[in-house]
This record gives C-alpha cells, sequence and structure tokens, in this order.
C-alpha cells in the first residue's frame, strides 16, 4: 500500500499504515465546495460534493448518493444546484485527495525561487473517477505535504478566483488551493491532484469561512517570497513596497500591547520596558515592517484576497522561468469554469383538468359537500401541538451536539526539522515567535520615511504571463497546441 500515498506525502510517525474512517462517523454540517470529476475528456463528468463535518473532518459524497448527507447539508448542495443552473468547475484527472490544511512549513531559502513548502495536515479523502463513476473512499491520516513555493502561489492565486459562495449565506465563501501530485509539467494529461481546504475555528463561527486563514496563509508565503527577491537584488514594486497585513486591526492592537502609541498612520514606541508578545499574529507581520524596538512604525495596509491576488500576479511574473509557466499552463488545462454537462430534459406531464361538461353537471350542493370534504381540520391552539408541525421537520437539528476533540498541541512537531533554517506557521491559535521568524526570512526595513503602501490594484503584466494566470472559462478545454503557443 506504499504506493497509494500521494507523491512527496510523508504520513506522521506511527500512521504508516492507510487509517480508513468511517462514513457513519463522519456527520456532515455544511457544504464546502462544489465540482465535477472525470479521469478524461472522453469520459462523462460526475458531480461531487464536499462537506465539513462535526469535529473538523472533511467528506465527500457523490450526487448519487445524495441521501448520506442531512437535510439541511443536502438543502444546501440542491440551492448551490439551482444558484448556479448546475454550472460548476470541472476537474480532470485520475483521483483527487482532500487534505485538510493546518499548518505549513517555510523553508529557508534554496536555489531559484520555487522553494519548498511543507504543508501540514491530514487526508481526508480519496475521490477516482472510472468509466463515469466516482468512488469515494474517506480515510484520516495526518502528515506533511511538500509543495513547490511558486506552484503553491499559483494554486492560491487560482483559489481566489474559484471560491465556493454559499447558495443559503452570501456572505460565507470557502476558498481551496489545487495543486498537483503528479507529474505537473505534462499538458493534456490528466494527473493526480489534491485539493487544499482549511477550515475556520468552529467555536468563532462557520467552518466553511475561511476566508482570514486563508488570507494568513497567502500573506506568509508571499512575505517569504518578496524577501527572497529582494536579497536577489530584484527591484519590482512587489520589492519596494511593503507587502499590506491580513488584519490591520490586530496589527494595531498587538502594538498598542508591545507599549507603542498610535498617532496618524505611525506607531511611536513609548515603553521601552515593555517586551513584545512573541505568539501572536504579529509575530509574523511585525518583521515585515521594522524592529521590535523601533521608535517608530508606520501602520501597513490591510488587504483583501482580490488584492493578494494581484500582487501574486506582480511577484510571479518577474521570477517565473519557462518551466514555471509550462507547470502553471498544465494546471489551467486540467480545470475548466462553468462547465454544464450534456443532460436529457426532464419531461414534465401536464395538468389534468377535468371535462368541463363534468364540472357544469355539478350542483351548488355537490360543490359545497366536496369543498367540507377538502378543508383540513382545524389543529389545537395549545403549545404542544406546535411540535407535530410537519414544516419542522426541515429546520429541527437532530444531529449531536459537536465536542471538539482534545489533542497534543503542534503535532507537526514530530518530524524533526532544523529550527534555524525553518518555521512552522499554524493557521488556528498563536504563531511561531518572531526571533524564529526573523531568522529564517530577514525582511528589508522600512523606515517612517521610506513609508509607501504596496499597490492594491493590478499590476502591468506581459502578455505571455497574463495568459498563464488567468482563470480560463471555455465550454470544453482545447489543448491540441504546444504550451509556448499559448504564451505568443
Amino acid at each position: 500500500m506504499d504506493n497509494w500515498w500521494p507523491e512527496h506525502f510523508q504520513p506522521r510517525s506511527g500512521q504508516e499504515a492507510i487509517r480508513t474512517a468511517n462514513d457513519d462517523d463522519r456527520i456532515a454540517s455544511t457544504l464546502l465546495d462544489v465540482f465535477y470529476l472525470r479521469a478524461a475528456e472522453s469520459q462523462p463528468a460526475s458531480l461531487v460534493a464536499v462537506v465539513g463535518c462535526l469535529g473538523g473532518t472533511i467528506s465527500a459524497v457523490s450526487a448519487d448518493a445524495p441521501e448520506r448527507l442531512p437535510d439541511d447539508v443536502r438543502d444546501q448542495v440542491h440551492m448551490s444546484c439551482i444558484n448556479h443552473r448546475n454550472r460548476f468547475r470541472l476537474i480532470t484527472a485520475r483521483n483527487i485527495d482532500v487534505f485538510k490544511l493546518e499548518a505549513l512549513r517555510l523553508n529557508a531559502s534554496g536555489p531559484g525561487f520555487n522553494d519548498p513548502v511543507q504543508l501540514f495536515g491530514s487526508l481526508q479523502a480519496r475521490m477516482s473517477h472510472d468509466r463515469g463513476q466516482v468512488s469515494i473512499a474517506l480515510v484520516n491520516n495526518e502528515g506533511r505535504m511538500t509543495v513547490g513555493r511558486i506552484d503553491l502561489l499559483h494554486a492560491i492565486r487560482q483559489g481566489i478566483a474559484r471560491p465556493h459562495v454559499s447558495a443559503a449565506a452570501n456572505s460565507t465563501s470557502t476558498y481551496h488551493a489545487l495543486i498537483s501530485t503528479g507529474d505537473s509539467s505534462v499538458a493534456n494529461v490528466a494527473s493526480s491532484m489534491m485539493v487544499l481546504y482549511s477550515l475556520a475555528d468552529p467555536v468563532l463561527g462557520d467552518i466553511a469561512d475561511n476566508e482570514a486563514i486563508f488570507r494568513t496563509a497567502t500573506y506568509n508565503v508571499l512575505s517569504s517570497l518578496q524577501g527572497d527577491m529582494v536579497r536577489a537584488g530584484i527591484q519590482t514594486p512587489f520589492t519596494e513596497n511593503r507587502l499590506p497585513v491580513p488584519n490591520r486591526a490586530l496589527f494595531i492592537d498587538g502594538l498598542l500591547q508591545d507599549g507603542y502609541e498610535i498617532r496618524g498612520n505611525t506607531a511611536y514606541k513609548t515603553d521601552r520596558n515593555r517586551r513584545p508578545q512573541s505568539t501572536t499574529l504579529l509575530g509574523q507581520v511585525k518583521h515585515s515592517v521594522g524592529s521590535w524596538f523601533a521608535p517608530a512604525i508606520g501602520l501597513p495596509l490591510e488587504a483583501n484576497l482580490i488584492e493578494y491576488g494581484a500582487l501574486i500576479d506582480d511577484g510571479l511574473s518577474q521570477i517565473a522561468t519557462d518551466d514555471d509557466r509550462k507547470a502553471m499552463h498544465a494546471m489551467l488545462a486540467v480545470v475548466t469554469d462553468e462547465f454544464s454537462p450534456t443532460v436529457n430534459q426532464i419531461q414534465v406531464l401536464p395538468a389534468v383538468e377535468a371535462p368541463l361538461d363534468l364540472q357544469a353537471q355539478r350542483t351548488e350542493e355537490e360543490i359545497g359537500e366536496l369543498a367540507r370534504a377538502l378543508k383540513p381540520a382545524e389543529r389545537p391552539s395549545s403549545p404542544s401541538a406546535d411540535v407535530d408541525n410537519w414544516t419542522d421537520d426541515f429546520t429541527r437539528d437532530v444531529r449531536p451536539k459537536e465536542h471538539r476533540a482534545q489533542r497534543p498541541d503542534a503535532w507537526w512537531n514530530d518530524f524533526s526539522e532544523d529550527a534555524h533554517s525553518s518555521i512552522v506557521v499554524p493557521l488556528h491559535g498563536g504563531l511561531p515567535a518572531s526571533s524564529e521568524i526573523f531568522a529564517a526570512y530577514p525582511r528589508p526595513e522600512f523606515s517612517v520615511a521610506d513609508e509607501k503602501a504596496a499597490p492594491t490594484h493590478q499590476p502591468e503584466q506581459g502578455i505571455d504571463f497574463k495568459e498563464a494566470l488567468q482563470v480560463q472559462v471555455r465550454e470544453e478545454p482545447t489543448h491540441n497546441t504546444e504550451w509556448k503557443d499559448d504564451f505568443r
């Protein structure tokens, strides 16, 4: 079974054997994603729904088995299908692994810019497609997945453009990142894929609303890339301007706790004796704007995911090699947006009306008796009668209350690494100490006099790189030409 693991995935010690999960133990609570899957362009596509479950696990359900979902989650799937008119993105791949992302390790800089990034989390499911049928195997194995930084940023960029927006709650958007676990440089060949989901803390709200976590992960990877580009002497607006932070209010709150006083857009150190909080969100962002004890720090701007997407375009356009762009094109080739399979139209039978001559023969007395017979019985007005209201069957939650499982913190420390060559950034809870971050990624210092905000508009790019990054919308992918022709 060793070949079962995705390429570049290492299971956690003690979990080398595949740990299958029982479908009955995963009780769906919310819809995370909907897409079509097929193994080849010649095969019909199957609709798949990815759902978040009680306890923070993830499951997947084929459209052929909707009875496995609770009524409320099944309603979310129906509403999404109606809202999108059954048009969802189509992924052409032999199989897709579902990975729950919990933390990432940013390794020290190596040759080039596609540095390895280690993703810590757990494999939750594998979806395989064969001859128009999708099979889903539920697993639960913790481990780490190693990907390239450029490949991850491109996957994040595409995920920003393709969030799943809940049809039941418009404010809830679930973001994902689709990466290749096979040969991502071969276009027109469906390789194995892995889709990454980071779930929000259920204590704070809906686990599907992961935009804040996605912003934090994007900022960390972008920040490491900016530091490497600065050390390489690359001068672009991306390297010369300060990166906006994922949460400006939290950044300011940390400055206040560390003895700074906010005056306009600048924070001044007023308490030199107060030690900084080293395990907060500021642990990552402060060293991108100045020293812990700088007398004055300019306040950075805050960016949303659309603005981070523009910064990813700006950064990658300066450093992507031919091999990088070839891998990007190969990933674009296996995803089709707004795909709608050809289906047989449902034949709706016309309503049957009674013959007019029969209606005319009815007397007023017969009509009155018929009306009295069809009149529903009066319901008692006591409060207990409301329990029997059949409409409550669609709203009453009969699922067990969620109990958050307790487990040791920072399990990813089981993978021994040199503490001075990498840092681990958990996506929940505290971040690593600032000294670790600064040792791994010394950032350029920005003084108040040099204060400039990173541009939040779409940067100018060459026509070839725009085509490599754009989200293509098409009915059917056609990739009969060499990949280089797409960049002319």
